[in-house]
């Protein structure tokens, strides 16, 4: 018998009169609230969201009187958003003391299409990898994301997710498949309700142990899209969505 507990605690212009006086307050007030997770408002300035993760493992074997618990899941941390251009995460581990930082980047971003983020992050790969353990619907991430994923690592990544008509959306997916094998991959575009568009051709990349898909976007009027990559049509199958916009 195996329970999981998871726990997430999880310059204005001024325009005159008394308008621009409330206007003014507004910008400067700070405010508490608690939806998601305890956040202060610090006015139209910054944010600051505080979370606490706890996973607690408890198993008892059958007619058995003892039971063991494992903490697998201990952190606390704090994320938020400044001057609407910056958001920041910095997590820590609080049962680990030999690698206790997990997540400590600072995101600035210079237009929808164009973002930077430095400090320690997980490298964008997986979208199972990429989920928390407390969103996940399983009690652990599959074989193959935890063991082929990279996870975590230090550096500067450049990314953005809005693209014009007249370029090309040009996507690498890493593929292992069981005694050194490819798999075969099915791509699709699916509309911002999830309805299918059209299958996409997937081709081997240039890069060893990649395959990749080449989507122009001329012929795509403007809008919120996602493209599905499958390794297969069963339930069980790898499964990865990379949503983008294209504008006019």
């Amino acid at each position: 018998m195996r329970t999981r507990l998871p726990l997430p605690i999880s310059l204005l212009l001024i325009l005159g009169g008394a308008n621009a006086s409330s206007a003014q307050t507004s910008s400067q007030s700070m405010d508490f609230a608690f939806d998601d997770h305890p956040t202060v408002r610090l006015g139209d300035v910054a944010t600051i969201e505080g979370f606490a993760k706890l996973q607690l493992d408890w198993r008892q074997m059958d007619h058995s009187t003892s039971a063991d618990w494992d903490l697998r899941l201990l952190r606390a941390g704090v994320m938020g958003h400044a001057f609407k251009r910056i958001e920041y995460q910095v997590e820590r581990e609080l049962d680990d003391d030999t690698n206790p930082w997990r997540d400590v980047y600072v995101d600035v971003s210079a237009s929808s299409a164009l973002q930077v983020r430095g400090g320690k992050f997980k490298m964008p790969f997986s979208l199972d990898r990429l989920t928390s353990p407390m969103e996940i619907e399983f009690v652990y991430r599959s074989l193959a994301a935890s063991s082929l994923a990279p996870g975590r690592d230090v550096g500067v990544m450049v990314h953005g997710r809005e693209f014009s008509r007249i370029e090309h959306l040009l996507i690498r997916v890493p593929t292992y498949g069981p005694g050194g094998t490819t798999p075969t991959l099915k791509a699709r575009v699916l509309n911002r309700a999830g309805q299918p568009m059209n299958d996409l051709q997937v081709e081997p990349s240039p890069v060893a142990g990649e395959q990749q898909i080449d989507l122009p976007l001329a012929s795509m009027p403007p809008g919120e899209y996602v493209v599905e990559i499958r390794t297969g049509e069963q339930d069980g199958d790898a499964n990865e969505l990379f949503a983008f916009r294209v504008t006019g």
